[in-house]
């Protein structure tokens, strides 16, 4: 991928999402994130269910089966115990990026396959399971939406991530090799939330995100990234 592509998919999406409210919400509630990736059992089942749970995942109470899931089976509760049970994960993969990582490694990819598995619980599908793991590492792991999970065939816990993992990864690197072969020395995901506004919002989007919504827009929306009529840049 081009960094003219990503950056293109980066402002349809922010125009396409209003601005991407939900997720700037919380990524931009960096004490909120501190807490839930160093202290998540002293975290409040209330707030990561507002936050996350009916804020980022948006699984609002629409039906009495949602309603179910939040309270009668206390996912909230559910949730945050398995994100303590990944604690000593979480600080161990602190700090490692998608773009960086060796996805080939046998105990990198088994440390992200658990922090994925360990994070299903009833009523909470493929994509608000990589939510919440972004959440724990944005710089790791990609968010997920329907569409891109159907066509990388993820279903469950069961499913390979590598295939997805490794295009993610690709997508990444080719883009920020553009963007740095066109003499821009800094953080190509820097120079997209300064652009974009994130920045503004008190908060970085990662590139693991921009490159999610490039594939959401291409597998969801069917649009052409650039637009077909756009002049090519080179």
């Amino acid at each position: 991928m081009r960094f003219n592509e990503l950056a293109w998919a980066g402002m349809l999406f922010y125009y396409r999402s209003a601005g991407d409210k939900r997720y700037s919400s919380v990524m931009s509630d960096s004490g909120f994130l501190q807490r839930l990736r160093s202290a998540p059992a002293e975290m409040p089942p209330r707030e990561f269910e507002d936050k996350v749970i009916l804020g980022l995942i948006n699984l609002g109470l629409i039906n009495l089966e949602n309603y179910d899931l939040l309270l009668g089976h206390m996912m909230a509760e559910k949730l945050l115990k398995r994100v303590v049970e990944l604690a000593d994960l979480v600080t161990a993969l602190k700090g490692l990026t998608l773009a960086e990582c060796n996805l080939d490694d046998a105990d990198t990819m088994q440390a992200i396959n658990r922090t994925y598995a360990t994070l299903y619980v009833e009523g909470l599908w493929i994509t608000g399971v990589s939510k919440i793991a972004h959440l724990l590492n944005e710089k790791l792991f990609p968010p997920l939406s329907p569409n891109i999970a159907m066509h990388f065939e993820i279903m469950d816990q069961t499913s390979d991530l590598k295939p997805w993992l490794k295009t993610m990864q690709k997508e990444i690197r080719e883009a920020g090799s553009d963007f740095h072969s066109r003499g821009f020395t800094h953080d190509p995901a820097v120079f997209l939330s300064q652009k974009l506004g994130y920045a503004a919002a008190g908060y970085t989007k990662p590139m693991v995100k921009f490159a999610d919504e490039y594939y959401w827009l291409r597998h969801t929306d069917g649009m052409s990234i650039p637009p077909v009529w756009i002049p090519s840049f080179s």
